[in-house]
């Protein structure tokens, strides 16, 4: 694997997660990080995750109303077959 891809792995991992990435960057036999990399590479992945959930959060929360919105519709009680019998 790639220097680069590993990098990237790691950066990715610790923006959703960032409590995973300096373990997976650090104990990792594949990775072969420095203790410097395996602090620095999830901190840029957690100020990479902060950045994106805010630059999409309001197209975020819409999704998630749209979503609830359509589940309450589909079950509501008077859309059930089960109480039409």
């Amino acid at each position: 694997m790639g220097e680069f891809v590993k990098i990237l792995m790691v950066i990715l991992i610790s923006s959703v997660k960032f409590v995973v990435g300096p373990a997976f960057a650090y104990y990792d036999e594949k990775y072969d990080f420095t203790i410097f990399e395996a602090i620095v590479y999830p901190i840029i992945g957690g100020m990479l995750g902060v950045f994106v959930f805010s630059f999409f959060s309001d197209q975020v929360a819409n999704v998630w109303h749209w979503i609830k919105n359509r589940i309450k519709k589909l079950f509501h009680a008077n859309n059930l077959s089960l109480n039409q019998q």
